[in-house]
């Protein structure tokens, strides 16, 4: 009787530890030490079924001293499966005390990982699995209520792992991950979006929007992303992330657009940088590249293209002709500048072309009549003040049609006058009707006859500045840079100092023929 008692004690105590109830675990505070002392020469089943009874209770520390009082006790006359399960007890009682520390101390999930460890050092144990879910419960219920819900579909993704035939935490954790595709929508996070819509898409399968949804958000993500690249510094990126874009979606008005932008302004931004190398025929083809691209800039690109003009001196020829023909009916007053024509007086009694073109600099002219009777007077010459125009009265006689031919020649000498406020040094670069310089030199005034575009010889005069001030030339006038001539001032003092210059020049074929 007796030996049918103590096994079946034993056997109980391979199931029962742990068979506590949730509720008898929480114990007040104080509880958890140890509140009696171990006889001392009792048998190894006395000790074994007193701290058997102690881990069911869950005073675990107690149970401890009497299960290795167990251990230690003689093992004569007791069979292995006895003292094996003295060794699991003993084993499982420690761990049920460090789970419980860590439940104490707000550590749920690191105790999680200690009813694993017991459910398999003790496998036919159901309490560490019943401690496992009534954890994961009491964690995302926390969680949902913090609004916390991706962390509530974590721990309920959790639960389903230890309870896979229980619908509760499935549909809980599908509700909580719409929610949290809600938050990611609203803080426009579109990656997350994305990863939990795909997600829901596994485990909702009977919602079929999800693919329309995703792939929805997956162009405009695309999209919204290359157009971005609009913002980045390097273009050539921009334009094969736009290009690779619209490959994929060729229909798409915002891709075709910033396409054009980024396309135009690499062009741009390329004759912008032939322009400051002095590199003009090139920057002139770039420039009518931009126009495919930038149509609204054709005013700034028209500008450009006279600047170009003027600064490879297309109009600075020594000498030249410029042709008048038509029909004349009265009095008429012209102004000529370059080969356009405004009139003063009299544009109803004139029908005419024009031939050639006039210097946009000084220039001597006269008149060689060639067929019809008209006089033809020169009341204004061309001057700085005019834009070096020309102006003309015809008077007719009797017929009406006319041939007129206007002969001009270059000015032989010019002056450039220049004074700026320099801070240590700058450089003066003169070229046909431009003079610059860098943004060293301040308060810049200059008058200048316009330089030609062919030799010349360049005489400098200091007119003022200290005997610190180091004027040189540093580039002369050729062919190849377009006659510049690159002058460099260098103030050697610490202070801004205030030079003035005085640049006279004269053209080399003058100079040969005199």
């Amino acid at each position: 009787m007796y030996k049918r008692l103590i096994l079946t004690i034993l056997l109980t105590l391979v199931v029962f530890p742990g068979n506590l109830s949730a509720q008898k675990l929480k114990t007040k505070s104080g509880e958890g030490k140890i509140t009696s002392t171990v006889p001392r020469g009792r048998t190894l089943s006395f000790y074994l079924m007193t701290g058997g009874r102690l881990l069911e209770t869950g005073d675990y520390l107690n149970a401890i001293s009497y299960l290795q009082a167990a251990i230690n006790a003689p093992h004569k006359g007791v069979k292995p499966a006895v003292i094996n399960l003295a060794d699991t007890l003993y084993k499982t009682a420690f761990i049920y005390q460090e789970a419980k520390e860590l439940k104490d101390t707000g550590k749920a999930e690191a105790a999680v990982a200690k009813y694993i460890e017991i459910n398999k050092i003790n496998p036919v144990d159901p309490k560490p699995l019943e401690f496992i879910l009534e954890t994961y419960d009491l964690l995302s219920e926390a969680a949902e209520k913090q609004n916390n819900y991706l962390e509530a579909v974590r721990l309920y993704e959790q639960w389903i792992v230890f309870a896979p035939q229980n619908d509760f935490p499935r549909q809980c954790r599908l509700k909580n991950l719409k929610l949290a595709v809600e938050v990611a929508k609203n803080t426009g996070d579109v990656e997350k979006t994305l990863e939990l819509y795909r997600k829901l898409s596994l485990i909702d399968p009977n919602i079929k929007d999800y693919e329309v949804l995703i792939e929805k958000i997956e162009k405009e993500h695309f999209i919204t992303s290359a157009l971005a690249t609009l913002e980045q510094p390097d273009l050539n990126k921009a334009i094969s992330s736009l290009s690779g874009a619209l490959s994929l979606y060729p229909n798409e008005t915002r891709l075709k657009e910033a396409l054009r932008l980024a396309q135009g302004q690499r062009e741009f931004n390329l004759a912008e940088g032939l322009m400051k190398s002095y590199k003009y025929d090139e920057a002139l083809r770039v420039y009518k590249n931009v126009l495919k691209y930038f149509p609204e800039k054709k005013a700034y690109v028209d500008q450009k293209s006279s600047e170009i003009f003027l600064r490879t001196g297309a109009d600075y020829q020594s000498d030249g002709s410029l042709q008048i023909k038509g029909t004349i009916s009265g009095i008429v007053k012209m102004q000529i500048t370059g080969n356009q024509v405004s009139y003063l007086e009299g544009k109803d009694n004139l029908s005419s072309s024009l031939r050639g073109r006039f210097p946009g600099r000084l220039f001597d002219t006269k008149v060689i009549r060639t067929e019809g009777d008209v006089i033809t007077r020169i009341i204004e010459p061309p001057s700085i003040n005019n834009k070096y125009s020309l102006t003309l009265e015809l008077i007719p006689k009797k017929e009406q049609f006319f041939t007129l031919s206007l002969d001009w020649q270059l000015a032989f000498n010019g002056t450039v006058n220049w004074r700026a406020k320099i801070n240590k040094s700058t450089i003066i670069r003169l070229q046909t009707v431009f003079v610059d310089q860098n943004d060293n030199a301040k308060d810049v005034k200059s008058s200048y006859d316009p330089l030609p575009h062919e030799p010349y010889t360049l005489a400098i005069t200091k007119l003022q500045g200290s005997e610190k001030v180091f004027v040189q030339v540093i580039e002369r006038a050729t062919a190849s840079n377009n006659y510049a001539t690159v002058i460099e001032i260098v103030t050697n003092n610490l202070e801004t100092e205030e030079v003035a210059l005085k640049m006279d020049w004269a053209l080399v074929r003058f100079l040969r023929n005199r």
